[in-house]
């Protein structure tokens, strides 16, 4: 393993990789750092408060943000060039919840959902999902969009708080299907170990199913039959995994968690989606941060490029590791 030291900070909300640079930064700092080169150019801040991929080379990011006549919070909308790092002219003006899937910005305001073309910048259709209702134990009785959780064959699949999954034909705006059963099938076991989550952050789309790990379990759910099958649950009652950030391959899951359920992220692993088993884990407990006053923490999902894989600690330390070539 490999530690370079980017610089200090409190936490960092953004990192990701482009081509042979690593952007990293929170609402104080955006910064591009040559993986090749070690060396960081800054880039515009104000960048930073918002960032979602638009194509390879684009971001959509959001500046002037503000509050409209009624109160409302608005913010104006960009695409960034990572090539000549340049900002286009204002596209639309939305409030700040938005999420880009292809030429599309989908927008989130409660239980609306908007999609606005980011060629045209019009209004496509609008979708009111209002009326459906939380669990009694919950603070809020009328449930929300929770998460867009991505696209297949032109159909967008969205869960709401009380843990229903809906998929919605993209073009139209219409619901194709909702269900309300899935909460039951995948959390299994002990709720102490956090199995089964119905959180889809960081989820993955392939051949017609969703696939998650999180917590303890990784399971698929068809999109066209809605059917929920457990793949794999790690089975121990003492340091069991719990995964929360992680990143898709065709082959593996690249994770940071932690040991029986601890909140704080400390530990890196890859699993192997294949075999369905755990192929590494390595144990990153960091020590106190003296400008912190605690550890820094794993927040970010791995991310992995040749046959390195990368990850951004909250106190600004990138730790490296490369695969040990196999021996015959």
């Amino acid at each position: 393993m490999n530690d370079i030291f980017l610089e200090q900070d409190n936490q960092y909300n953004i990192a990701f990789f482009w081509k042979d640079y690593i952007i990293y930064g929170n609402l104080k700092k955006l910064v591009k750092y040559s993986l090749s080169n070690q060396t960081t150019e800054k880039l515009d801040s104000d960048l930073s408060y918002y960032w979602d991929y638009f194509d390879s080379n684009k971001v959509m990011v959001s500046r002037n943000r503000r509050k409209d006549s009624k109160g409302i919070r608005i913010a104006d909308y960009h695409l960034f060039s990572f090539e000549n790092q340049s900002l286009s002219l204002p596209i639309f003006t939305d409030i700040p919840n938005i999420r880009v899937f292809g030429s599309n910005g989908l927008i989130i305001n409660f239980n609306i959902l908007k999609s606005l073309s980011l060629l045209t910048g019009e209004y496509e259709w609008e979708l009111d999902l209002s009326g459906r209702k939380n669990p009694p134990e919950s603070r809020e009785e009328e449930a929300q969009i929770r998460q867009l959780v991505g696209i297949w064959q032109n159909q967008l699949i969205i869960t709401m708080t009380n843990n229903e999954l809906i998929r919605i034909d993209t073009q139209t705006g219409k619901i194709l299907w909702e269900t309300k059963q899935l909460t039951a099938q995948i959390n299994q076991g002990p709720s102490y170990k956090w199995r089964g989550h119905l959180s889809f952050n960081g989820c993955h789309i392939e051949s017609g199913k969703l696939y998650e790990i999180v917590g303890s379990v990784y399971y698929s759910i068809d999109l066209l039959t809605q059917a929920v099958e457990i793949l794999w649950q790690d089975p121990r009652s003492e340091d069991y995994i719990t995964v929360q950030h992680r990143t898709y391959t065709e082959d593996y899951i690249y994770f940071t968690g932690s040991v029986d359920g601890a909140f704080q992220p400390h530990i890196v692993g890859v699993f192997n989606r294949k075999t369905l088993s755990l192929e590494w884990i390595e144990d990153m407990s960091l020590p106190i941060s003296p400008s912190m006053g605690y550890p820094a923490s794993l927040n970010q999902p791995p991310q992995v490029t040749d046959n390195k894989l990368y990850v951004l600690d909250s106190g600004g330390t990138l730790h490296i590791f490369e695969k040990e070539s196999s021996t015959e």
